[in-house]
C-alpha cells in the first residue's frame, strides 16, 4: 500500500483508495507513528484531538481503522468549520445512523471523485452526486448527506488551496 494515499492535503485521484487503505492497513491496529504517516496528521495534533475527545482513545497503543478515518474526516472538515463543530457533527451522524467513519470516508471519496470527473463541483451538483452515492450505498439519512456535503466542500477547498499555493510558487 502507498502510505501517501491518505495524506490529507488531498489529491482526489489518489483519494479513491482511502477507505480501503485505512481498513486494510489498520486491521491489526497501528501505532501512532504509523497513523500519522497514513493520515498526514502530526502526532501532536492526533494526541490533542484525543485529549479533547474529538477522536476515541486508542486501545492501549493501537489505533483502529475508525480512528484513522475519523482523523482524516476531521482534518478535512476543519478547513470549513470549527474543529469542535466538525467533531460533534461527525459523532452525531455516526451515532444517529450507525454508519462508521470508514464507510463515510468511502462514500465521500466516491462522491468527490464522481463530482470532479463530471466537473460538477458546484453546490447543487455536488449535493446530487453525494445523495446518489449514498443511495447506491443504501443510506438515506439527511444527517449523513449534510455531513458529507460539509466534508466534501472543505476537502475541495483544501484541494483548491493546495493548487493555488502551487501557482503562487510558479510566479
Amino acid at each position: 500500500m502507498n502510505k501517501n494515499v491518505l495524506l490529507c492535503n488531498i489529491d482526489f485521484r489518489a483519494y479513491a483508495e482511502a477507505a480501503s487503505a485505512v481498513e486494510n492497513s489498520l486491521t491489526d491496529g497501528m501505532l501512532l507513528s504509523s497513523v500519522c504517516l497514513v493520515t498526514g496528521v502530526p502526532a501532536s495534533t492526533v494526541q490533542n484531538w484525543i485529549k479533547r475527545g474529538y477522536v476515541a482513545n486508542p486501545d492501549g497503543k493501537k489505533y483502529a481503522p475508525e480512528q484513522a478515518a475519523d482523523i482524516i474526516l476531521l482534518n478535512n472538515m476543519k478547513n470549513a468549520v470549527e474543529l469542535s463543530s466538525a467533531s460533534a457533527l461527525l459523532r452525531q451522524t455516526k451515532k444517529k445512523t450507525g454508519i462508521g467513519a470508514v464507510r463515510l470516508l468511502s462514500v465521500l471519496a466516491s462522491s468527490v471523485i464522481r463530482a470532479k470527473r463530471f466537473n460538477s463541483t458546484d453546490s447543487d451538483s455536488l449535493r446530487s452526486v453525494i445523495n446518489m452515492e449514498l443511495r447506491d450505498a443504501g443510506i438515506t439519512d439527511r444527517a449523513v448527506s449534510q455531513l458529507l456535503m460539509i466534508t466534501a466542500l472543505s476537502s475541495l477547498s483544501a484541494d483548491y488551496k493546495r493548487l493555488a499555493e502551487q501557482e503562487i510558487k510558479n510566479i
